[in-house]
């Protein structure tokens, strides 16, 4: 399975770096950070912009991974 981390670039409560230090944590994930979003996203804007990041997600043909062989 793959996740998708989804960040605000304007959260004050956990840096922006840390969402890529997340992704780069867990196999198969993606990072998408959010142009002036804050932590909790419950702007109109905020939510439009999360609900359309996880749209593109759905939509998107799923990332290449590779099979480890034995």
């Amino acid at each position: 399975s793959h996740v998708l981390v989804l960040h605000g670039d304007q959260d004050e409560t956990i840096p922006v770096e840390d969402a890529g230090a997340l992704a780069a944590a867990l196999p198969n994930s993606s990072v998408r950070i959010l142009k002036g979003a804050s932590h909790f996203f419950l702007t109109p804007e905020e939510v439009e912009a999360v609900v359309s990041a996880v749209a593109e997600y759905l939509q998107a043909p799923p990332p290449q991974t590779c099979a480890s062989s034995s």
